[in-house]
C-alpha cells in the first residue's frame, strides 16, 4: 500500500520532470510536498518523495517545503518521521531550513535523532565558508 501511494504521488511530480524545469513548475512540486507534509496519513510517503527528489533532481527548488519539513521534525511523535526530515532538509541545503533544524535539535528527546541531527548539521557546515559557518556552528553545539 506504502508503494501504491508513493507512485501515485511520483504521478502527481511528474508532469514537473516531464518538461524542462521552470521555477513555477518547481515552486508547485514543493507546494505540493508541503500540504502533504500537513496531513498524517500522507506525510510518511510526502518524507520519502522529498528525499528522492531532493537527492535526484538537486536543481528542483522544493524550498516552499522546509517549513512543513521543520515542523515535522519539530512536533511528528514518530522519531522516524523526524529524522526522516532532517535528511530531507540536510538534502535540500536550504539555509533556512539548516537554520531551522540547528534551532531545533536541542530539543529532540531521541538521542539517536539528535546524534543523526547533529553529524547533518556538521557535514552541512563543513561546507560553508567560515564566516557563514560561524552562527550555525554555535547552533549545533548547543544541541549536542
Amino acid at each position: 500500500m506504502r508503494l501504491l501511494s508513493l507512485l501515485l504521488l511520483l504521478a502527481l511530480a511528474t508532469p514537473a520532470f516531464a518538461q524542462p524545469a521552470t521555477p513555477a513548475h518547481t515552486e508547485r512540486l514543493g507546494q505540493q510536498l508541503a500540504t502533504l507534509l500537513a496531513d498524517p496519513i500522507q506525510r510518511g510517503n510526502a518524507l520519502d518523495l522529498a528525499l528522492l527528489v531532493a537527492e535526484q533532481y538537486p536543481t528542483v527548488d522544493l524550498t516552499a517545503a522546509v517549513d512543513a519539513l521543520v515542523d515535522v521534525y519539530s512536533t511528528d511523535e514518530d522519531v522516524r518521521h523526524r529524522r526522516a526530515a532532517a535528511v530531507a532538509l540536510a538534502a535540500i541545503g536550504s539555509p533556512v531550513g539548516m537554520e531551522g533544524l540547528a534551532e531545533r535539535a536541542r530539543f529532540e528527546t531521541d538521542p539517536r535523532v539528535r546524534q543523526a541531527t547533529v553529524t547533518l548539521l556538521r557535514d552541512y557546515v563543513e561546507a560553508l565558508p567560515a564566516r557563514e559557518a560561524r552562527a550555525l556552528d554555535f547552533a549545533i553545539v548547543a544541541a549536542e
